[in-house]
């Protein structure tokens, strides 16, 4: 998962983000996978904020690293949900 999620953050492709945060992906999300999951909670590019947090949520993931991100997204609700 880390070489598709690492794929999606560098071409900054949605498709393939989305194809990332799949159903059928579920559970396959490591700890090294964190840093583009940080980097896609701060990207304006793509519109899968609430995805993004809802896979954080769901598969407690666990990071100290995502708080400022998801608390930024939650208050600028113009910038993340379109």
């Amino acid at each position: 998962m880390k070489d598709e999620l690492k794929r999606a953050v560098e071409n900054e492709d949605e498709e393939g983000l989305i194809q990332c945060l799949d159903f059928s992906n579920q559970n396959k999300f490591e700890t090294d996978s964190f840093e583009y999951i940080e980097k896609l909670l701060i990207a304006t590019w793509h519109g899968q904020h609430e995805d993004l947090v809802n896979t954080i949520y769901l598969e407690s993931l666990r990071d100290d690293r995502f708080v400022e991100p998801i608390v930024n997204i939650a208050l600028n609700r113009e910038t993340f949900r379109w």
